[in-house]
């Protein structure tokens, strides 16, 4: 007998109690009849539960959390959170707490070095200067209103 050959042309499932062709059901190589054993329609339902249990949970958004932090800058959540308490989780810029938005992790885009935490606005306002110290210090005389001659 041929791998994931079908003998019979319906099969009963045993979630809905139907029974339905065998091409209502979802190949599956381990299983005797080479079918899973819930039908199509049943398992959608049953992924679409799991799946909203799983996002009710929070572990998702942990697990990305932690996912991102490893990925991107070689740290872990608890790095990044003891880093938030050495600050007083405030902004080490303008010493504002995290607002609405949670503290951004600040870095070096050229060496990847982790700067520390900085609130929404001080970080979107480094990234503006593209990390240049010099555009920075002419921002800043600008604004003190001394002589700024590019």
């Amino acid at each position: 007998m041929a791998d994931n050959v079908v003998l019979t042309q319906t099969k009963v499932c045993p979630k809905c109690g139907v029974e339905k062709p065998t091409g209502e059901y979802w190949r599956q190589a381990n299983s005797r009849d080479g079918l899973q054993y819930r039908c199509k329609k049943c398992f959608y339902e049953w992924r679409r539960e799991a799946d909203r249990r799983y996002m009710e949970s929070g572990k998702h958004a942990s697990r990305q959390r932690e996912n991102h932090y490893r990925r991107k800058y070689g740290i872990s959540v608890g790095d990044v959170d003891a880093m938030a308490r050495e600050q007083k989780n405030k902004c080490l810029l303008c010493g504002r707490g995290p607002g609405k938005r949670a503290l951004h992790l600040d870095h070096d885009h050229a060496t990847g070095r982790i700067r520390g935490l900085l609130c929404y606005s001080c970080n979107r306002a480094i990234g503006h200067f593209r990390d240049d110290p010099d555009l920075m210090l002419r921002a800043a005389l600008y604004v003190m209103g001394g002589e700024n001659n590019g």
